[in-house]
């Protein structure tokens, strides 16, 4: 039996219709670079307010701020 191979590739929408805010990920976006880097972008009355970057692996910057990473998390 092989190896069978998951991957999370596409696009993910968040919006808040009452806001007019909206959120869009991208899996599998960063060109060389592993599946699980992401981009995005959050947008409100459709003018870009930040730009996401990073990797569900291992850390998540917003306007290259880092907000999560995964060597400063404590277990659980």
């Amino acid at each position: 039996m092989g190896v069978m191979k998951v991957e999370s590739k596409g696009v993910i929408t968040f919006k808040d219709e009452k806001n007019n805010i909206t959120a869009e990920i991208v899996f599998d976006s960063v060109k060389k670079r592993p599946s699980d880097f992401l981009s995005g972008k959050i947008t409100v009355n459709n003018t870009v307010v930040s730009n996401c970057y990073g990797s569900f692996m291992g850390f998540i910057e917003f306007d290259n701020v880092r907000y999560w990473d995964y060597r400063y998390i404590l277990p659980y």
